[in-house]
């Protein structure tokens, strides 16, 4: 069941998440930041369960195929030593 179409949901999308960028870079408490974010996620999977679904499939697909991509295996691999330094200062 789609609540709206496309063509209005796009807008919508950009502004939900313009509203989001804003509230996150307020200094509020991390809580409060969390708790709004479920709730518009929330929101959006009460209005539209279909197209959450494929939004987070479609997120999963492009964060396999981006680590797939960049190779960040060889990258972690290669800068073992300097993640394991910045480990030990932040411990």
């Amino acid at each position: 069941m789609s609540w709206t179409s496309w063509p209005s949901l796009i807008p919508t999308l950009l502004i939900c998440s313009a509203v989001l960028a804003w509230w996150f870079t307020e200094p509020k408490n991390a809580r409060i930041n969390l708790t709004a974010a479920l709730g518009v996620a929330l929101f959006c999977w009460t209005v539209s369960p279909d197209i959450c679904l494929e939004v987070s499939y479609w997120l999963y697909v492009s964060c396999v195929n981006a680590v797939a991509a960049l190779h960040i295996e060889h990258f972690v691999v290669r800068h073992a030593s300097m993640l394991l330094t910045g480990a030990a200062v932040v411990w």
